[in-house]
Formats: C-alpha cells, sequence, structure tokens
C-alpha cells in the first residue's frame, strides 16, 4: 500500500478509491473512499449507492451488481473490476486489474495489468488505457461486447471466449 500511496501523490491529483477483495481491512492512507461518501467532482458525483445514479453519476463498485448485466445501467459512466477483466462496453469500463502475483486465482503466470485516464467534459467521456502485457482486442465471436484488454499471450481474442459468465445483455 505504502508504495502504491508515493506512487499516487506523484501525480498530484486527486485520487479516489474502493476497496477490492485483498484491501478490506487495509486503511488507504491518502484519497478518498468512495464507500464512505459521494464525492463531488465539477457537475458530476461518484457514488456507489445504486439508488443514487442518474446521468449525472458515476457508479463505482467493486462487484458488477447483477441487475445491470441484463439492463443498461442509468449514470453517466458506470466503474467495477472484481472479475479482472479489462473491458469497455458502452457506459461501462471494468477497469481489470493493476498486478496479479503469481498463481493468484489460479494463474500460471504472473500478469501486470492496466490503469485508466477517464476525462469527462460536458459529458462526452474521453478515456485512455494505460497497459503492461496486455493487448486492446475486439471478438469476431462477441463483436457487441465492447473492447477487452488482454494478457499478449491469451490465444483467444475476449474473455468471453474463455468464461461466458461476463457477457452483457444489453
Amino acid at each position: 500500500m505504502n508504495e502504491f500511496c508515493e506512487v499516487i501523490k506523484r501525480y498530484e491529483k486527486p485520487f479516489y478509491y474502493v476497496y477490492g477483495n485483498r484491501d478490506m481491512g487495509v486503511k488507504c492512507p491518502i484519497g478518498n473512499c468512495i464507500e464512505e461518501k459521494d464525492w463531488e467532482i465539477g457537475s458530476y458525483t461518484l457514488t456507489n449507492q445504486i439508488e443514487k445514479i442518474d446521468k449525472s453519476k458515476i457508479l463505482v463498485n467493486h462487484y458488477l451488481h447483477t441487475q445491470f448485466e441484463d439492463e443498461q445501467v442509468n449514470a453517466l459512466l458506470y466503474l467495477y473490476g472484481h472479475d479482472h477483466i479489462g473491458r469497455i462496453y458502452k457506459n461501462y469500463i471494468d477497469l481489470g486489474f493493476l498486478y496479479r502475483g503469481m498463481q493468484a486465482h489460479g494463474a500460471m503466470e504472473a500478469l501486470y495489468g492496466c490503469y485508466w485516464f477517464i476525462e469527462i467534459n460536458e459529458g462526452k467521456i474521453t478515456v485512455e488505457n494505460n497497459s503492461w502485457d496486455l493487448r486492446e482486442s475486439t471478438c469476431d465471436r462477441h463483436p457487441n461486447q465492447g473492447i477487452f484488454y488482454i494478457p499478449y499471450y491469451y490465444q483467444r481474442d475476449c474473455m468471453l471466449c474463455y468464461d461466458l459468465e461476463h457477457k452483457l445483455n444489453f
């Protein structure tokens, strides 16, 4: 956590977060926890409260809420990352993972991930994905499922080819 905080401090920008699986009980000494309260950023609000969402809100959660697998969320943007799939689909961004070590979640080799810069200007969203050892991919078998960011050595072009559990149905 300390190494991560030192990197984030260098950007000298506001930092907002939600906790993931292995973060529970670890207090982040910098930044703003979205699970503790909503945060106003210009004319937008970061929230993790699904009952508060509308087109001016950015919903940020660790998990993808199951009700939003079949019906698009009515938020400006929905950010989540539990399933470790870097992906852009409509107004959803699965943030993927920044790093997971050897044999975590059954990985056979270490996977390095990505971080994102997301800019919102008058409702227009610009997304920049920065990654290590990942490649941008779309899939011929799942053409309407967005852009995936997958490890360079994966032989298939999308995570759905490995596991249909992550298919979004809207």
